[in-house]
């Protein structure tokens, strides 16, 4: 019975409200009344105006909810919206749909101007531009977001402006883009310069080593740009792009050598280069004995370097082999003991090397052994 009385109340509607004007995307003049009419449904203790460029002070208490809103007489050309916010009760209320207005300029302006009137770019760089309309009274407005205005680039490949004026570059070259208001164009001339670009990207170097870095560049070139190093202080690089490692160097570690244009900071290119201490070198075993024709297979541990390859070589020259694997073969016939130095040379540094020792053993001579019996003559007894 309870369940069936439940079903049988009404429920009650939530109060909700509606902009009935101004329709959707009405026009408004700066120094005018936008006349804004809230419709309700169910009671609201007021109904509050809120959104860009309305400012405070449009509450109504009591139907009808009617407002009209001063158009600052400065205001900027562009799209704009309102909302209501109607207070059901204390921390609860509801609002309407967002209608968007805009405010637009009346007259035609007599000049067009942009701020900046050209700009120089690298690739990926972004600027807006100010576009501004001089009228016949003297007035200067800025119109850039105004929704009559237009942008427009003529080699979109190289650079692109959106509807906010916004200019973005791609590629080097030039462009221009073409702003559009009121009847009236100016264009906005756009150059894409190169990055600045150094070559080589990533290298290494050893105490005291150093690299002639380079501008990958076609507009830039020394003395335009300005070198520095860091960490500042390690290692040293000169006017001419000539890097040089410290002269001692202890752990690995990164340098980044970067280079600036001088005439625009943001324009910088860099080389990371890679320090290594000294390059070490050991070879296990240390040490062989060999007889004629035996092998040994020696292999090598190469720290501080970044390819780790050896060449394997012996000496002297021609007294048996070692292949690039570390195989050393002795000779087929060894007439006297001799030692061959085994040495593993850095493919990086071939003055940086690890040796072991290898010992030639000729054969040894025969040990024939005699059995000597001896036979001793019989001896009489002598005769007492």
């Amino acid at each position: 019975m309870f369940l069936a009385l439940l079903w049988t109340v009404p429920l009650m509607a939530q109060p909700s409200l509606q902009i009935t004007t101004p329709a959707s995307g009405a026009a408004v003049s700066p120094g005018q009344d936008l006349n804004v009419t809230v419709a309700t449904s169910g009671a609201f203790q007021m109904v509050v105006l809120v959104g860009n460029g309305i400012g405070p002070g449009n509450v109504r208490t009591s139907p009808p909810f009617q407002f009209s809103i001063p158009i600052a007489s400065d205001m900027p050309p562009g799209s704009y919206v309102v909302t209501a916010i109607g207070v059901i009760s204390p921390g609860q209320s509801v609002m309407s749909v967002p209608v968007p207005y805009v405010v637009e300029l009346a007259g035609q302006p007599i000049s067009l101007a942009t701020d900046p009137p050209s700009l120089t770019f690298v690739i990926g760089q972004r600027s807006s531009l100010r576009v501004l309309a001089t009228y016949a009274d003297g007035a200067i407005r800025e119109v850039s977001r105004s929704t009559l205005i237009n942008y427009a680039s003529d080699s979109p490949n190289i650079a692109t402006c959106d509807a906010y004026g916004v200019v973005t570059a791609l590629r080097p070259g030039m462009a221009a883009i073409n702003v559009t208001y009121a009847g009236r164009t100016v264009p906005v001339q756009v150059t894409v310069r190169p990055p600045v670009r150094v070559a080589p990207s990533i290298t290494s170097l050893y105490a005291s080593q150093s690299v002639q870095l380079a501008l990958l560049s076609t507009t830039l070139t020394p003395p335009t740009v300005s070198w520095t190093v860091n960490p500042s202080g390690v290692g040293s690089v000169d006017s001419a792009g000539r890097y040089t490692a410290p002269a001692s160097i202890s752990d690995q570690q990164i340098v980044t050598v970067t280079a600036t244009n001088t005439a625009d900071a943001t324009q910088s290119g860099s080389s990371q280069i890679y320090l290594y201490p000294p390059i070490a070198i050991s070879v296990s075993p240390t040490a062989a004995n060999l007889g004629a024709s035996q092998s040994a297979t020696f292999s090598a541990r190469v720290n501080n370097v970044i390819n780790p390859g050896v060449s394997w070589s012996s000496t002297p020259d021609g007294v048996g082999s070692i292949d690039y694997n570390g195989v050393y073969t002795a000779p087929s016939v060894i007439s006297a003991s001799q030692t061959v130095t085994i040495k593993a040379s850095s493919v990086m540094d071939d003055t940086q090397f690890g040796s072991a020792t290898v010992t030639l053993m000729p054969p040894q001579p025969a040990v024939v052994a005699f059995r000597v019996t001896l036979a001793y003559p019989w001896i009489p007894e002598r005769e007492h």
